[in-house]
């Protein structure tokens, strides 16, 4: 019974976590802006914090099917966040670094007029310039 209600509570979780997605591309970009950046921001964390959930609540579940199952939905869920977070960022105006896929993005270092990868470390410079390292 335990083992039921915790499955049952994943895939709600699941469920909360794919709908960030419906609504971010359902047309809450306007114009090259965003609309209602706040409500994305809010949508986004809910997002993690959904997935964070399930990452706990599977570590309950005994070894099995159902548990395969939702490993590899989250798994599929954290990747399509990613996206979401990194159109996000492009939409912001971030760079983003095409090192892994979903992009990273870039953060920009100010006393070095430089935006920095945090998983590679390329930096571009406001001319585009690009190193490595």
């Amino acid at each position: 019974m335990r083992s039921q209600s915790i499955t049952s509570a994943l895939k709600i979780a699941l469920r909360a976590g794919r709908r960030w997605r419906s609504a971010f591309y359902a047309g809450v970009m306007f114009h090259g802006g965003f609309k209602m950046l706040a409500e994305i921001t809010s949508v986004l964390g809910i997002a993690k914090a959904a997935i964070d959930i399930g990452k706990e609540a599977k570590g309950l579940l005994p070894d099995g099917e159902d548990k395969s199952n939702i490993e590899a939905k989250l798994i599929q869920t954290e990747k399509e966040l990613a996206i979401a977070e990194a159109a996000t960022a492009k939409e912001l105006g971030y760079e983003l670094c095409k090192c892994t896929f979903p992009p990273q993005i870039m953060l920009f270092i100010k006393e070095l007029n430089v935006s920095r990868c945090p998983k590679c470390h390329h930096t571009t410079s406001k001319k585009g310039h690009v190193s490595y390292g």
